[in-house]
């Protein structure tokens, strides 16, 4: 069943006409959602169920519109300079203070030229592109050092995030439907 295309272009002259009032009532409404806690609840629930389909459409999306990804990040970094400067600045810091507790950047080139180029935790081969790990995550309390790094394949990386070595291992078994082997 078709909308008649005169009704639909009334109904957009009559929105145009009444926008601030519509507006208004969405807001209401909103606001008045938004203090129920049973369907905020809901909202999280939905949310939570949804997670892994939305980060595969955000990625999805992101590869798909790059330039505009890169221009709604400069534009975010000019309507908030100073907010984004304290956060480079914060994370050069972090990242000053622990390997300053740790090994030397030469030390580490080294080690990773002679790593066999296999991913530690799928297995799979990642001469061409590979990251280097650390097995217990800084932000957990890991240590920049050389029996704390692994050779991982990018995918496995920035699925493990700053999960412990256990927790990642677990979530691999149960989407592989294999043993997780801890290390």
């Amino acid at each position: 069943m078709k909308t008649d295309p005169s009704k639909l272009r009334a109904n957009a002259e009559w929105r145009a006409r009444h926008r601030e009032a519509h507006l208004a009532r969405r807001r209401a409404r909103h606001a008045e959602r938004m203090a129920d806690p049973e369907y905020v609840a809901r909202r999280k629930d939905l949310r939570d169920a949804r997670k892994a389909e939305k980060r595969a459409y955000d990625r999805a999306y992101r590869a798909a519109n790059p330039e505009r990804m890169r221009e709604n990040d400069r534009r975010k970094v000019q309507a908030n300079p100073a907010v984004y400067l304290a956060i480079r600045n914060n994370y050069k810091h972090r990242r000053r203070t622990i390997e300053s507790r740790g090994i030397e950047s030469a030390m580490l080139a080294a080690w990773t030229a002679e790593q066999p180029k296999e991913c530690f935790y799928c297995g799979s081969e990642c001469a061409e592109s590979f990251h280097v790990d650390h097995f217990v995550p800084l932000s957990r309390g890991g240590a920049h050092v050389l029996t704390n790094l692994r050779i991982a394949c990018a995918p496995c990386n920035l699925r493990k995030n700053a999960k412990m070595p256990n927790e990642f291992m677990a979530e691999i078994a149960r989407a592989t439907s294999t043993p997780a082997m801890v290390g």
